[in-house]
């Protein structure tokens, strides 16, 4: 007996998608962006994007960024990137926009077993609000995600599960958060790809839940 994994895959999204965002009330977002890629050699690539983020419709933040990466091994790249964030800001006594200025380095590392292509992400990401009287916050991150490969079928689905980890931060410690996401990419035409994924992003203090967010990211990529 043949299976359809087109079908299965797509009921096991709308379920997981259905299970998730009706499980309890919290808020939901929207990450909108734009990325360009341009290789400059066999070894070396800039990246540049930016994107827009909203809260019930409002919009919560928007950021600038760019990178830079070498490939120095078949399956290994390293990059680094600065990022600058404006965030809203409507808690407390000082309101506004925070500027948030973000400097990051990561290391990926890609392999296949099967029909399953894996990316594995170590990440260490250093953030300074630049007008506000706050701590500097270091984050270590860990990512894994799996991309299963379908025969005929555009959209692959991406699973992936990402830790948030606090770094020498004068008051919090451990664990920071982590993400669950759940997406495909569609080619849009010549060096041209949309994405798509959902998210469920859970935040933690001193490893203790306290604010969980529904994030749907929508962007466009253009190869140079």
């Amino acid at each position: 007996m043949r299976i359809d994994y087109r079908l299965f895959a797509a009921l096991l999204m709308v379920a997981f998608f259905h299970k998730t965002l009706s499980a309890q009330e919290t808020p939901l977002r929207t990450w909108t962006g734009f990325g360009v890629e341009k290789e400059l050699n066999k070894s070396w690539d800039i990246q540049a994007q930016t994107q827009w983020r909203t809260e019930a419709g409002d919009v919560d933040a928007y950021l600038l960024e760019m990178e830079l990466g070498s490939r120095w091994a078949k399956d290994f790249k390293t990059s680094g990137g600065l990022r600058h964030t404006w965030r809203h800001d409507d808690q407390g006594g000082l309101r506004g926009y925070q500027n948030i200025e973000r400097v990051y380095f990561l290391t990926t590392y890609k392999h296949e077993t099967g029909p399953l292509d894996w990316k594995h992400r170590l990440q260490f990401q250093s953030d300074r609000v630049t007008n506000r009287d706050k701590s500097l916050e270091q984050v270590l991150r860990m990512r894994t995600e799996a991309t299963y490969k379908i025969k005929d079928w555009k959209a692959d689905p991406n699973l992936g599960f990402e830790w948030f980890h606090h770094i020498d931060h004068p008051q919090r410690s451990g664990g920071a958060g982590w993400r669950i996401k759940l997406g495909t990419e569609l080619d849009a035409g010549k060096d041209k790809t949309w994405k798509i994924d959902y998210i469920f992003d859970q935040k933690l203090i001193q490893g203790i839940p306290y604010t969980q967010s529904h994030i749907i990211k929508l962007s466009l990529d253009l190869a140079l």
